[in-house]
C-alpha cells in the first residue's frame, strides 16, 4: 500500500515539476514494482485549473493563465494510470494552514476597504477530516480507483470565509 501526500507549491516551476510530476511517477512506479495493491494520493481540485467549474475534466499539466506552471496535482495521472485513487479537496483549512487563511489575510490587508457581497460558494474540508478520508481510502476495501472529491457536504459562502480571515487580521472575533 502506498499513501502519497507529498507536493510542492509555489513559484518554483522546476521544483513543482520535479516533485509533483517526476517524483510522483517514480514513487508510483516503485510501488507497482514492489507489488503495492493499493495506491492512494492526495491531489487537489486545482487539476481543473482556475475558474468556476461544473463537471469539468482535469486540465493538462499546466494551469490556464499561468504559462506552463504545473499545478500541485500534476502527478495525479500517474496514480490513476496505476489504478490508484486520487483524493481531490478544494480548500483545506485547520492547524498548520500556510496557504488558505494566510493568503486571504494578506489580500484583505492589501485592500483599501472592506469587501462587500461574497455570495460565491466554496467547497472546504478541515485538515483532520481530510486525514481521516485519506486513511479511510487507504484501508477500506470499498474504495474504488479513480478521482474522488473530498469536502464537507455544505459549501461555504465566500463572505463567511472573508469574515473569518478579517477576524484573524483585526484580532476581533466575528469582525465585519
Amino acid at each position: 500500500m502506498l499513501v502519497h501526500c507529498a507536493s510542492a507549491i509555489g513559484a518554483d516551476e522546476e521544483l513543482a515539476r520535479a516533485v509533483n510530476d517526476e517524483g510522483t511517477r517514480a514513487l508510483v512506479d516503485a510501488a507497482v514494482r514492489a507489488g503495492a495493491t493499493r495506491i492512494v494520493s492526495l491531489s487537489t481540485a486545482s487539476v481543473h485549473g482556475r475558474g468556476p467549474f461544473r463537471a469539468a475534466a482535469p486540465a493538462p499539466a499546466a494551469r490556464p493563465g499561468l504559462g506552463d506552471q504545473p499545478h500541485p496535482g500534476g502527478g495525479e495521472q500517474h496514480v490513476l494510470d496505476a489504478g490508484g485513487t486520487a483524493l481531490r479537496p478544494h480548500l483545506v483549512y485547520g492547524t498548520g494552514d500556510r496557504q488558505l487563511m494566510p493568503g486571504i489575510v494578506r489580500l484583505l490587508a492589501a485592500l483599501p476597504g472592506p469587501l462587500d457581497g461574497g455570495s460565491s460558494l466554496h467547497s472546504m474540508i478541515d485538515a483532520d477530516s481530510l486525514a481521516g478520508a485519506l486513511l479511510g481510502a487507504a484501508l477500506s476495501p470499498a474504495v474504488r480507483p479513480g478521482p474522488c472529491y473530498v469536502n464537507h457536504p455544505e459549501p461555504v459562502p465566500v463572505a463567511d470565509l472573508l469574515a473569518a480571515a478579517e477576524a484573524l487580521l483585526t484580532g476581533s472575533p466575528g469582525a465585519r
